[in-house]
């Protein structure tokens, strides 16, 4: 547990393990994210196929989030991150013997129930290893970790596959999941508490915690647009010739989720409390989208793309982060699990959601009208945002 003498999150016991989990296994998830839909387009698969592909390891992801507190119980948070690792790394193999549409699902099935194991275990873990005072800043070097950890493999993926083929892909996938699981040995063995009934809040449980969760689900649904079929729309459009430079924009939100993110938690210790910049990051999502319909509409230069990419990265990092501390803040020490499921299955099941609507509607519409679409989802959500701001006592 936390030790209230602790000054430094750098100085917690098994809190550098950890982050080198979650680089690991999100450098492994990241890696394959824009490369599977890109692989079974190539395939002669379909754009719904594509879009299905993500969305199918989305809803597998949710699926098993839902279990996850019970099973942190029961089962150590190191165990339950090296099984993951496992789960997300050697089932991709499998790829290159079909990419039939058969095969594609069942490997989505098997990674997204890895990862939905890998999210809930390293967000629960933070508020188990941090002492409350630090967690601002715990789990803003949390989230930059796994936003540099995407910033360096979305572009590797695309440009080795681009460059080589897909199996060294899955291989690579294989090798940075394995450095993950290793990291574990030197994780302690926690489990999490038994949970409490009640959820403390001036209003009910789950309006409490359904604002900030609903504002992850539609920025997360925006982001399923962008890494599933930016990087085929870049090529289609005439922007750029390749879909190596999606692998490129997919890095540059990145980079922006990883700074934001740590100045959103710098600040939210600095308040004492969680919340004040959700209002602008809404409408730095939705800027960013409008810059991507626009660009896409207007084949313009791809420098305009990656300002795109930057903006709605910076609104994309701080909703990631107010959310996760609000449900933190929101839920009793006890359950810390549960914090941690609500907020991970928000966030993938707005992409498993957004995979699906998005692939069907760039199928209708196109890529450029897609986009604008998910800017006006994301402005929408500015209702929630003000909403739960105006309910926070001053």
């Amino acid at each position: 547990m936390t030790d209230a003498n602790v000054k430094s999150v750098w100085a917690v016991p098994g809190y550098i393990p950890a982050l080198i989990a979650v680089a690991a296994s999100f450098g492994s998830w990241a890696m394959l994210l824009p490369v599977i839909p890109v692989a079974v387009l190539d395939s002669s698969g379909s754009p719904a196929l594509a879009g299905a592909s993500t969305g199918v390891f989305m809803v597998a992801t949710v699926i098993t989030q839902l279990f996850m507190p019970r099973l942190l119980r029961r089962f150590t948070y190191r165990s339950a991150i090296a099984v993951s690792a496992v789960l997300l790394g050697v089932p991709a193999l499998l790829l290159s013997v079909s990419m039939s549409p058969a095969m594609v699902f069942i490997v989505s099935i098997i990674r997204g129930m890895g990862f939905g194991a890998m999210t809930v275990s390293e967000a629960a873990i933070i508020p188990e290893l941090v002492p409350r005072r630090l967690l601002g800043k715990a789990t803003g070097i949390f989230g930059a970790s796994g936003g540099l950890a995407q910033m360096l493999t979305l572009p590797v993926g695309l440009a080795v596959a681009e460059h080589f083929g897909y199996f060294p892909v899955w291989i690579l996938a294989l090798i940075v999941a394995a450095v993950g699981g290793l990291a574990c040995l030197w994780i302690p063995a926690l489990k999490g508490a038994p949970a409490e009934p009640q959820v403390r809040g001036a209003v009910a449980g789950w309006m409490v915690l359904v604002l900030p969760a609903l504002a992850l689900v539609l920025m997360s649904g925006a982001y399923s647009l962008i890494s599933n079929f930016l990087p085929a729309a870049i090529r289609e459009s005439g922007v750029a010739e390749t879909a190596a430079l999606g692998g490129i924009v997919l890095a540059v939100v990145n980079l922006a989720v990883m700074f934001a993110r740590l100045a959103s938690g710098a600040i939210a210790d600095r308040r004492g409390a969680p919340g004040a910049l959700m209002i602008p990051a809404h409408v730095f999502g939705a800027v960013g989208m409008a810059g991507f319909a626009w660009c896409l509409y207007a084949d313009s230069a791809p420098a305009w793309i990656v300002a795109a990419a930057f903006v709605y990265g910076i609104g994309f990092g701080l909703v990631q982060n107010e959310s996760l501390l609000s449900l933190y803040h929101r839920c009793p020490p006890s359950q810390m699990s549960r914090a941690a499921a609500v907020w991970n299955i928000s966030f993938d099941g707005g992409q498993a959601a957004g995979s699906f609507l998005f692939g069907l509607l760039i199928v209708g519409i196109g890529a450029p009208w897609s986009f604008a679409v998910g800017g006006v989802i994301l402005l929408l959500g500015l209702i929630g945002a003000v909403a739960d701001y105006a309910r926070r006592p001053n």
